[in-house]
């Protein structure tokens, strides 16, 4: 099975990537622009979670999976930061 990852600009240098599956249900999340920079949501019940994968609000009790980013010649490349 494939990851699915939902990649953000958090700071002019740095790249957080994110599971892109709502911890509650399997859903979907995108990214929403906000006054202090911005939030992920997911797409079916509205939770939050801050561009660290923290759960903000439910009914999503778990945060989002973080994955290590490196940008390496102008390339991303994302692992779990376990080797794989």
């Amino acid at each position: 099975m494939r990851a699915r990852f939902i990649i953000v600009r958090s700071h002019p240098n740095e790249v957080v990537a994110l599971s892109a599956v709502c911890t509650h249900l399997g859903c979907s999340v995108r990214f929403r622009k906000t006054q202090s920079g911005g939030e992920i949501v997911c797409n079916c019940h509205e939770s939050v979670f801050t561009l660290d994968g923290e759960n903000l609000t439910g009914p999503a009790r778990l945060p989002l999976k973080a994955y290590k980013v490196e940008i390496k010649e102008g390339q991303i490349e994302i692992s779990d930061g376990e080797g794989v």
